[in-house]
């Protein structure tokens, strides 16, 4: 009789718990869709504060300049933060202050950078001619990027049990400046084979060198100040062959 009793105890409690138990992922999944349209709803309303924002915005002035910064083109083996720290110094010379206000220049979108990528590298003929065709065809007064061909390091002990380190590296920086109808192509290398130290690693001369070609190719120059150009209207240059 207890035994019986307690059959029937453990068969309605199981009964309880099943019950419990199993209409959770329906729960958990109106949850999720719960979270889903709060999270779609936060998006259409950041939107949309966004579209109210550029409508409060005055329009943008004649002279306003479009550039394009070219995605790195780098071996798969190269570190992360290292393509990181050269988009960074890239960046640096297209950096307007203030930019949010005064809207001197505009940075092309992903489609426009895809486009860019696809003229220069897959088009036909030299590459200043290429170059001109992709700055014409996505309105560009600025195009910059750089394609990073060799990156080595290795280290060994010597006889001597020193730490001897040897280093490579090759690039080049790529651009087009409307204002001065300039194409950029500058190669650079650096190599060091010695004792082991800082200065001589990969990324040290990856750094070096295309901090000097950029100097080199001097975009500033001709996008700073901006009041030079602000009110004027673009020029065509990149008609130019």
């Amino acid at each position: 009789m207890q035994h019986g009793l307690a059959r029937i105890l453990t068969l309605a409690l199981s009964a309880v718990l099943l019950a419990a138990i199993f209409p959770l992922p329906a729960g958990a999944a109106e949850s999720a869709k719960a979270a889903s349209v709060a999270e779609a709803a936060a998006a259409e309303n950041a939107a949309a504060r966004m579209a109210g924002t550029e409508k409060d915005l005055p329009p943008a002035p004649i002279g306003q300049r479009h550039i394009v910064l070219l995605r790195p083109v780098v071996p798969r083996s190269m570190p992360p933060e290292v393509i990181e720290e050269m988009t960074a110094r890239l960046v640096r010379d297209f950096h307007v202050p203030l930019n949010e206000t005064l809207r001197a220049v505009v940075y092309a979108s992903d489609d426009g950078v895809r486009q860019t990528m696809k003229i220069i590298y897959s088009g036909k003929g030299k590459l200043a001619s290429r170059m001109r065709e992709a700055a014409e065809a996505t309105d560009a007064d600025y195009i910059a990027g750089f394609v990073v061909t060799n990156y080595e390091e290795s280290s060994y002990r010597n006889w001597k049990g020193d730490l001897i380190l040897h280093s490579y590296v090759s690039l080049q920086l790529i651009g087009y400046d409307r204002e001065r109808d300039l194409v950029i192509d500058l190669p650079a290398s650096r190599s060091y084979n010695g004792e082991y130290t800082r200065s001589g690693t990969a990324r040290i001369l990856v750094l070096f060198e295309l901090d000097r070609l950029m100097d080199e190719a001097a975009f500033p120059s001709t996008l700073f100040p901006v009041t030079d150009w602000i009110d004027k209207p673009r020029g065509q240059k990149a008609l130019a062959k």
